[in-house]
């Protein structure tokens, strides 16, 4: 899977989700910050990534929007509260784990969390 940043997440953890293997970039890579959600929303769609956002209640909003207009959408992995904002490394395990276990990615208008690994 691909995956877009945004940008309520820090590139640390692009950086390391890619030291991992994982194809990730970030909206502060690319110059991206500060755009709208739907904005974020439709560039993660047209790069063929899905978006990683803590941002529950835009991106609930924004993604049934999407499906109802049509819109392109090619996921959204929400940031469970579990996992620190600061535990760049624990956020970045996270994106490969779920990248290892959705080999077929994530339909469109799909909507999933991310949590941190179990003992």
């Amino acid at each position: 899977m691909r995956f877009y940043l945004d940008e309520d997440l820090s590139n640390t953890v692009a950086l390391i989700a890619r030291n991992l293997g994982g194809n990730t970039t970030c909206s502060h890579e690319v110059g991206r910050d500060g755009t709208t959600d739907e904005a974020q929303l439709t560039y993660a769609a047209t790069q063929g990534r899905a978006i990683v956002t803590r941002n529950y209640p835009d991106f609930f909003r924004l993604t049934f929007e999407f499906q109802r207009l049509g819109l392109p959408h090619a996921g959204v992995l929400l940031v469970s509260s579990a996992l620190r904002n600061k535990d760049f490394r624990a956020i970045a395990e996270a994106i490969i784990r779920y990248d290892r276990t959705h080999a077929d990615g994530m339909p469109p208008y799909m909507i999933d969390y991310l949590s941190p690994e179990r003992d």
